[in-house]
């Protein structure tokens, strides 16, 4: 079965990754805000508690759906919790003085891990913009500086932690769904990617096919040649099959000399149309030692009726019947 993974609402999301971390901050800062708006409540200050409190909602909100429906309301961050925590910010300053200021770091921060670098970024101005007229007349200039410097800093800072964060995340992420030799995809991703695959098809009638590929002889090269050899070769081969597929398609490595391709929007006709192409263009390939490797292909058109381990399978069992057939061959 498929995993489930974390989705946003926003296109240009952060990584999947960082919303583990959203969750628990989101937990955190309910444990923390929620005592401040009983209190404000306690000695009268119905405003301030009614902010905090909808602020609360709003986060228990994010968390809820992160939990349960496993999706980032990353535009209820942008266009609701922020708007109201900064009318907030701003009438604690206006009140409070100080103290005001004190909320905005942990704000500036919060900002930071909960939004898109952009949103963040003009969150972040709008915050020291919108609280600007207020510095400047409740503090001296230096003392205004100082506040200034402070909050930049603090905004500053926080980016660049929450980017360095998401940099090594895609690094590893990528790191466990490719094959570090050619740079294909690997076995991780190849049960989700199939099982879509049939969903889409289930719901569209989009015709797709399998393409079993495998490298005739290809122990034989690496004993007369060795492994470095070899890699070269699967390195050639890898590339090739990237340049002869479409953005939309799926190309793996699933390990020593064998590879697979999710055609999507072709038929077998289509499929071996795209195999034929494939195997007359690795023969005009040069590589070392006047090796010619060839391929064996075996493919397999989507039937609704089946799962993804007996479409892998019929791929399997045609692409062997390529090879018992003398190999360089194509079965579907």
């Amino acid at each position: 079965m498929a995993k489930i993974k974390l989705t946003t609402d926003d296109k240009n999301a952060m990584p999947i990754s960082m919303h583990k971390i959203i969750h628990r901050l989101a937990l955190v800062l309910l444990i923390c805000v929620t005592p401040f708006s009983i209190a404000n409540f306690v000695q009268g200050d119905f405003l301030v508690g009614g902010l905090i409190f909808i602020i609360c909602c709003c986060i228990f909100y994010i968390s809820f759906n992160m939990n349960s429906q496993r999706q980032y309301k990353g535009n209820i961050a942008f266009f609701v919790l922020m708007p109201i925590a900064y009318f907030l910010m701003y009438n604690l300053l206006v009140d409070r003085g100080i103290i005001g200021i004190l909320w905005c770091f942990p704000t500036l921060v919060v900002v930071n891990f909960i939004m898109q670098q952009r949103q963040a970024l003009i969150s972040n101005t709008l915050l020291i913009v919108i609280l600007s007229p207020e510095i400047l007349s409740q503090f001296d200039p230096s003392f205004a500086l100082r506040i200034y410097g402070t909050l930049i800093t603090v905004g500053a800072l926080s980016s660049l932690f929450v980017n360095v964060i998401m940099d090594q995340q895609n690094k590893l992420h990528k790191l466990a769904i490719t094959d570090p030799l050619t740079g294909l995809l690997n076995r991780l991703t190849l049960e989700e990617h199939i099982s879509l695959a049939i969903e889409q098809h289930n719901r569209t009638v989009t015709p797709m096919t399998l393409a079993s590929i495998d490298i005739d002889h290809f122990k034989l090269i690496n004993d007369q040649h060795g492994h470095d050899v070899g890699d070269k070769v699967l390195i050639k081969i890898a590339e090739l099959l990237e340049t002869r597929t479409r953005n939309v398609d799926k190309v793996y490595r699933l390990g020593g000399e064998e590879f697979l391709i999710v055609l999507f929007n072709a038929n077998l006709q289509n499929a071996r149309a795209f195999a034929n192409n494939v195997q007359q263009e690795l023969s005009k390939l040069d590589f070392e030692y006047d090796i010619t490797p060839t391929l064996s292909i075996g493919l397999a058109e989507v039937d609704k009726e089946k799962t993804w381990e007996e479409w892998l399978k019929h791929a399997d069992e045609n692409l062997y019947q390529a090879k018992e057939s003398g190999r360089n061959q194509v079965i579907s």
